[in-house]
């Protein structure tokens, strides 16, 4: 099977699914407790997301410039800044951390098990 047939099988997929909603309840208003479910899905998948994405590391739990740019978020978005304030603020922790490179200790751990050079010494040195 390619790669595009794969592509237009998962696409008619995606439409029949979207498809069923609408056909079977023919107008009909969702049931309150789903609607509630429903309601709550989107919410809870994307915090799911940005949480996985801010403390998921290889395998470990990393704590590091990601979690601190997530809470100056969370603290602009309280104090009802405007979007684009957000996200310069979320990314403001990031040049705290660009001029060191550094790896979780799992990683460190596997990389000197397998006999790989650290982060920083696989890294090469700028000379000014």
């Amino acid at each position: 099977m390619s790669v595009w047939t794969t592509v237009a099988a998962v696409g008619a997929g995606t439409i029949v699914l979207k498809a069923v909603g609408p056909v079977l309840l023919g107008g009909r208003p969702l049931p309150p407790r789903v609607a509630g479910v429903v309601e709550l899905l989107a919410p809870a998948l994307l915090s799911a997301l940005v949480v996985s994405q801010a403390v998921g590391g290889d395998r470990a739990l990393v704590f590091d410039a990601r979690l601190l740019g997530l809470g100056a978020a969370v603290i602009a978005v309280r104090l009802r800044a405007p979007l684009l304030l957000v996200v310069v603020v979320a990314a403001s922790p990031a040049p705290s951390r660009a001029g060191r490179l550094t790896e979780s200790r799992p990683v460190r751990e596997r990389r000197r098990k397998r006999g790989e050079p650290a982060l920083a010494e696989a890294a090469p040195q700028v000379v000014a």
